[in-house]
């Protein structure tokens, strides 16, 4: 039995087709339809490709090359013609891209205007926050060097000084008894009226 040339698995005779080099393949595995029959002699790719190829005069284009070199004239004509059509398709493509390019720097001048606008807002801004911080400092710099801080320094200094000796007076009213040792649930009251 042999085996398929494009996947390698065994054939049947009837779902198997050969080539004249005695190469035999499956139907599906050369995209020949299982119920179509070939008729004549059937060439498998392996031939094809080892086959050389055929001289093709009579192509269209082979054809139209011929009638026009045999009409020199209407070579230069149709030329002519040929050429004149790219210049027009040139200068229309040229004109739509000068067209687009335009937009293009309409749009730019456009935001262009927009960011000197901002900066010049922004601009305006810092000017008057730098205003605003040097009236400040000033003032800061003013309160520093004026001499009420000097007395402002001196009232709390004293005031600290006369809360220090309150706190000293109310702690001179006040008993300390030591050497009596605590009880649980014990009246401190009877037991200083005792003492």
């Amino acid at each position: 039995m042999p085996k398929c040339g494009a996947c390698g698995k065994f054939l049947s005779k009837a779902d198997s087709i050969r080539c004249n080099c005695s190469a035999a393949f499956h139907k599906a595995c050369v995209a020949i339809p299982e119920t179509s029959s070939v008729k004549g002699a059937w060439v498998c790719p392996g031939c094809k490709i080892k086959k050389p190829r055929e001289d093709n005069t009579s192509t269209p284009v082979k054809g139209l090359a011929d009638t026009y070199q045999s009409t020199p004239n209407s070579k230069n004509n149709s030329a002519d013609n040929t050429t004149e059509e790219l210049k027009v398709d040139l200068v229309l493509e040229i004109r739509s891209e000068l067209k687009a390019i335009r937009e293009e720097v309409h749009e730019c001048r456009l935001e262009i205007s927009e960011f000197k606008a901002t900066l010049s807002s922004f601009e305006i801004r810092m000017n008057e926050i730098e205003t605003r911080i040097s009236a400040l400092e000033n003032k800061n710099s003013q309160i520093a060097s004026s001499s009420n801080t000097s007395a402002l320094e001196d009232t709390i200094t004293e005031l600290k000084v006369q809360l220090n000796n309150r706190d000293q007076e109310l702690l001179s009213n006040d008993v300390e008894i030591s050497g009596i040792t605590e009880l649980g649930g014990e009246n401190l009251m009877s037991t200083v009226t005792v003492l």
